[in-house]
């Protein structure tokens, strides 16, 4: 119907970033990743500043992007310059982290909040802001 009736957005290829250092479980942080690579053209991306992680994370998922950040704070800013649907923070502390991020369809934090929750039982499915598009969309609206 878009283009007949106002309908939000037109939403396109789901996406993922996770914000994840040394203290993140890499088979979680791997397995949200790949759930979004189930999806046609989906988009997985890794900012850490673990080396170590990055390397593990390489040779569990199939596809996707890994940011090397310097900081957290890098990585922050690098999560908003990207907006993506989807926002992982599985960091130690990620309450700190949550209140620099300004552009995200929804933000996940901690070890079990994967991003699948938010879509299929506790959150809005597919009303979410992709490819950027969180920079000046919200995620719901009334």
């Amino acid at each position: 119907m878009f283009g007949y009736v106002d309908i939000d957005m037109t939403a396109g290829p789901t996406e993922i970033a996770v914000i994840a250092n040394q203290s993140a479980n890499a088979e979680y942080v791997a397995r949200d990743l790949e759930a979004e690579n189930e999806h046609h053209q989906g988009l997985a991306i890794l900012i850490t500043t673990s080396k170590a992680l990055a390397k593990t994370i390489k040779s569990k998922v199939s596809r996707g992007y890994i940011v090397m950040a310097k900081s957290l704070d890098e990585a922050a800013e690098i999560a908003n310059a990207i907006a993506p649907e989807h926002l992982e923070i599985q960091v130690r502390r990620p309450e700190a982290l949550v209140r620099k991020i300004k552009n995200a369809g929804a933000i996940f934090t901690g070890p079990y909040s994967p991003a699948s929750v938010g879509d299929y039982a506790a959150g809005p499915s597919h009303v979410l802001p992709t490819g950027g598009t969180a920079r000046f969309f919200s995620g719901l609206g009334v």
